[in-house]
């Protein structure tokens, strides 16, 4: 479908808005260790407890994604729009509860609550993307999104630099969380005529397309391929920046460097997010791409750790962040085309984002404990193993999937079909 409201300016108003509600995310995550000490002192807590408290809003998502998923895909826009604008209003409540609390237990308890109540602006973007871009711009859509995380981790560091402590950062999540909430129920919504465009007419003799559909997208080989390699994206970069202080002031480069190399860093996944899905708008494939940038990310990330302290160190660990940062937004992009697979249908893509968001929600919980547990401070093996994900990622995202770009196989014929139809796509 490609209507006039699809095809107006509109789109890339609500692209903003998933943007900054996942950007506002990963803010209200990092803000915590951006003021590490005061939020220790405050909150009486050691480094594991910051490290919990800094990545327990994407709990929640493991839990409660495809339910949430399943739950839009039955009730339809309204709902997605009204009903899920109310739960970022309930997030919002508990994140202002923070500013206000000086108890760690009490603390968890309203982070992990607003992370769940703020579930819709990461359940969803599959499904809202696919549904206001064009395949041959998802793509870029995506890309552009998927730069959203890496941009809330660079402005919460960036934040000491303008806020006047820990009290004002709070606030200024409280703030975040408030203005999503109201952009959502004002601008929400999809395109005009969506709903009736995936609902066969009554006089086609066919039944209303069946919503939720788990078990029909539980059984998709190609979802669980997409989920592995989000699985991947999500935790590598967190993972080397739990490592990254340690392991290069081990290879001697200085503290005020390191600091450095946490904003170089992640200035990289901005602009390799975008970057790759831009050429995979421009080429109207996505494997290629994928494989490429994974390939690059893999020899980038570990040549930094291998070369002498230098420039280099810096050179390469830019192009490590450029390289890995594909995987996420092309992965996102391939969600809403999965139907093109004949796997499951258009109308169970809230549960394909549910699902995808699962996997991200369990990813940077349980690979960057396990690989500290195993690997402990022996930081030539962490990176030999993050070298080693980027490459499966690769594999994955660039070999196994199907290829869904505008330009394969399954686009070309999906199209053809439509133009016997008579409907442009």
């Amino acid at each position: 479908m490609q209507d006039a409201s699809r095809a107006s300016g509109q789109r890339w108003i609500i692209l903003c808005l998933l943007v900054f509600g996942t950007a506002t995310l990963t803010y209200s995550n990092i803000v915590f260790a951006s003021w590490a000490i005061e939020a220790m002192e405050r909150f009486s807590m050691d480094q594991m407890q910051l490290t919990a408290v800094s990545s327990l809003m994407l709990l929640p998502g493991a839990f409660f994604s495809v339910a949430l998923g399943s739950f839009f895909d039955a009730r339809g826009p309204r709902a997605m729009r009204f009903a899920g604008g109310a739960m970022l209003c309930v997030a919002t409540a508990f994140v202002a509860v923070r500013v206000f609390t000086d108890s760690y237990a009490v603390l968890m308890v309203v982070t992990f609550l607003a992370g769940a109540f703020f579930l819709p602006t990461q359940v969803l973007p599959a499904k809202m993307i696919e549904a206001w871009f064009p395949h041959r711009q998802m793509g870029l859509a995506m890309g552009i999104y998927g730069s959203a995380a890496a941009l809330g981790i660079m402005v919460s560091f960036a934040s000491g630099a303008v806020l006047s402590g820990l009290d004002a950062a709070l606030g200024s999540c409280a703030a975040c969380y408030g203005i999503t909430a109201l952009a959502w129920l004002a601008l929400g919504r999809m395109p005009d005529g969506w709903q009736a465009a995936r609902t066969p007419a009554a006089d086609e003799g066919a039944a209303s397309p069946k919503a939720g559909g788990v078990g029909r997208v539980a059984r998709s080989r190609t979802m669980w391929l997409l989920m592995a390699c989000t699985l991947i994206s999500a935790s590598g970069p967190l993972l080397l920046n739990t490592y990254m202080v340690n392991a290069y002031a081990w290879k001697g480069v200085s503290l005020a460097a390191i600091g450095s190399m946490g904003v170089l860093y992640n200035l990289s996944l901005v602009v390799g997010a975008i970057a790759a899905g831009s050429l995979a708008t421009r080429l109207g494939r996505y494997n290629g791409v994928c494989l490429g940038f994974c390939l690059v990310g893999a020899a980038g990330t570990l040549l930094s750790f291998l070369v002498p302290a230098s420039v280099l160190t810096f050179v390469f660990l830019f192009v490590g962040g450029f390289g890995c940062a594909a995987a996420q937004p092309l992965g996102f992009a391939r969600v809403g085309l999965i139907p093109l697979t004949g796997e499951f249908g258009v109308e169970n893509v809230g549960v394909a984002g549910g699902m995808n968001n699962t996997a991200m929600g369990i990813g940077p919980f349980v690979i960057p404990t396990a690989v500290a547990w195993a690997c402990g401070n022996d930081y030539l093996a962490v990176f030999i193993v993050l070298a080693a994900g980027f490459v499966v990622m690769g594999v994955i995202g660039g070999v196994l999937l199907p290829e869904l770009g505008e330009k394969g196989k399954l686009a070309q014929a999906a199209k053809s079909a439509a133009s016997a139809d008579g409907k442009e796509i």
